[in-house]
């Protein structure tokens, strides 16, 4: 277990850095990498760069979209009912719950889960299946 604490702690230290720079330089290398081998490892690995500068590139976009909210006094009230509140938690859950499924149904097959019924009667059938 020591090796995953170590790993983990180093990727956090590594991340904690500005690396919105490094990002398109793994993109550029990644790319030259896979467009100009031959040999697969490398092709593996140009596709490795490619997709982490790109995870950088949305982790940088999703921080500079995060920051404008950090101060709102409404937000810091609605997470603060959030952690106290029980019932809330398990709405919240079971809300984030079926939209998940239904983005998923969705994503898979379009035609057949625009037949499908998303109501709660959907999910009071399946409710005691999905629990044992």
């Amino acid at each position: 277990m020591l090796g995953a604490n170590v790993g983990t702690t180093l990727i956090v230290q590594v991340l904690s850095l500005d690396v919105s720079r490094v990002s398109f330089l793994f993109i550029l290398i990644g790319v030259f990498m896979f467009r100009r081998s031959g040999v697969i490892r490398t092709r593996d690995l140009g596709r490795v760069g490619i997709g982490l500068g790109l995870m950088l590139i949305a982790l940088q976009h999703l921080l500079s979209m995060i920051i404008p909210f950090e101060d709102v006094p409404s937000l810091r009230m609605l997470l603060g009912a959030v952690t106290t509140e029980p019932l809330i938690d398990i709405l919240l859950a079971a809300g984030l719950t079926w939209a998940a499924d239904l983005a998923g149904a969705v994503g898979r097959n379009p035609q057949k889960a625009s037949r499908r019924r998303y109501g709660l009667a959907h999910y009071r059938f399946q409710l005691p299946a999905q629990l044992r």
